[in-house]
């Protein structure tokens, strides 16, 4: 829109808002420069918009005239997304003043006299240049919403603390906040945070004490796993984890009873735990840029409705099936079939080198249930030939048996170049390390636990075992516990 033409636009609103007694004037969006005058002759206003349209027109005022001070009506002005580098001081005179945006300008720094405005319930000084805030902004008792996004180089006081009726708060973009300020503990009435994009890496345990937290965005940042605190966030109902480098949903999300929204796009998310299917009031689940599984990729692209039946139906057949896949992996000779037998009760037995795969069904009771469950047992040769094919039948979910023999040493066995194999296929393997031959005068298990869990994670590596298959007897050693 033309200088002219914008200017014209203004003055027919300004008229129309004077004859009608209007409180509220919207001249975003029209390109305007400067203003008209007949502005000032609008001492009813209430709410005055001088901001940004999203069509994308913006206005490009460089300075705003001291006479809208003479406005001291006002409860809300918006001047986002023009051209401004300094405050007029005549704006410290509109002390009904509740909303203030600032969003997008080019303000260096902020006056000391803002703190005259009291009454402040909102203040958005996003995307400027800002480098500090003023300690006036310390009297803003009744500020309940604080955006500082798009400030990179600003200094966060302690004192900000101190803003008790703070609700919402926006961090976005403080690319050096890798920890969380100890004073943000202290704004316990929060219920919306966005700290995205600010290189984050950890939640420290006070985070959980934000027991009124509704709406939490964590994009962008280098949190991976998600952190388990957030379960303490019980009133959550939206969360926001964009670009964050998740393989895995937690399960504990179920413990969230009021979350609507979910929102994991562009994470590496394969699969989702089906016990999402239990959040009654989940209404949105956004999962975009994702290399989500076959089945999940279809049921999504055909809307919520349809994951959620994909999630029950995985649901009942996993109860109906009550099956899972049991990989035994390792050299040769090393007691990978001995120990499938044992696992079955089948008493031992002398067995032939196994060559290739050998798929047996092996039926064990859970020992916390009573019922019985099937291992689709995959007994691997050990013979370097027949590897990378054994590769391509490494799948999840499955639990992984890399099975050694002491007497030959770990290195021998080749533990860790097992470990490694399952892994690069599958990331998220859950594997655990037995050692055969464990009876009366056999060597004892010498293997470096803590360099298996230095190298892969205790995530990867569960435990370790210690068997004999012949006589029945086996113990676990090392320290960890190994649960479900």
């Amino acid at each position: 829109m033309a200088r002219d033409e914008a200017y014209r636009t203004a003055e027919q609103k300004i008229e129309e808002a004077r004859r009608s007694g209007a409180t509220e004037l919207d001249l975003s969006g029209i390109s305007l420069t400067e203003l008209p005058p007949e502005l000032w002759n609008l001492r009813n206003l209430k709410v005055l918009k001088l901001g940004y349209e999203y069509t994308g027109t913006k206005n490009q005022l460089t300075q705003i005239p001291a006479e809208i001070g003479n406005l001291t009506q006002l409860q809300a002005l918006d001047i986002s997304h023009n051209q401004l580098t300094a405050l007029p001081e005549w704006l410290g005179q509109l002390t009904q003043l509740q909303s203030l945006n600032l969003f997008g300008n080019q303000l260096t720094t902020l006056p000391e006299w803002l703190g005259q405005l009291t009454q402040l319930q909102s203040l958005n000084v996003s995307y400027n240049q800002l480098n500090a805030l003023p300690k006036s902004l310390i009297k803003f008792r009744q500020l309940q919403s604080l955006v500082l996004s798009g400030n990179p180089a600003i200094v966060l006081p302690k004192w900000l603390g101190q803003l008790s009726q703070l609700k919402s708060l926006d961090l976005t973009s403080h690319y050096n906040l890798k920890v969380l300020p100890e004073w943000l503990g202290e704004l316990t009435q929060l219920q919306s945070l966005v700290i995205r994009h600010t290189n984050l890496e950890n939640l420290p345990e006070w985070f959980g004490e934000f027991i009124h937290l509704q709406s939490l965005d964590i994009s962008i940042n280098p949190l991976v796993p998600l952190p388990e605190i957030l379960v303490k966030l019980i009133r959550l109902q939206s969360l926001t984890a964009k670009h964050n480098n998740l393989r895995l949903l937690p399960d504990w999300l179920v413990q969230l009873p009021l979350l609507q929204h979910l929102d994991f796009g562009y994470n590496k998310v394969n699969d989702i735990p089906l016990v999402l299917n239990k959040l009654e009031h989940l209404i949105t689940l956004d999962l975009n840029g994702n290399p989500l599984n076959p089945e999940l990729a279809e049921a999504y692209k055909q809307g919520f409705d349809a994951v959620k039946v994909y999630l029950r139906a995985k649901t009942e057949a996993q109860i109906m099936l009550n099956e899972a896949k049991l990989i035994l992996v390792g050299e040769g000779e090393v007691g990978k079939t001995c120990l499938a037998d044992a696992l079955e009760g089948i008493a031992w037995q002398e067995h032939e080198t196994t060559h290739g795969i050998r798929i047996r069904p092996i039926q064990v009771t859970d020992p916390d249930s009573g019922s019985e469950i099937t291992l689709n047992g995959w007994d691997f040769g050990g013979q370097r030939v027949y590897r990378p094919t054994h590769q391509l039948f490494f799948s999840s979910p499955a639990v992984y048996l890399v099975v050694w023999k002491p007497r030959e040493g770990p290195q021998q066995g080749f533990v860790k170049e097992w470990i490694q194999l399952v892994k690069r296929r599958e990331p998220d393997a859950k594997i655990l390390v037995v050692a055969t031959h464990g009876g009366p005068g056999g060597r004892q298990p010498d293997i470096d636990r803590q360099e298996l869990w230095d190298l892969f994670g205790k995530e990867t590596v569960l435990d370790f075992f210690f068997v004999d298959s012949k006589p029945g007897l086996g113990h676990r050693f090392g320290q960890t516990s190994l649960e479900g």
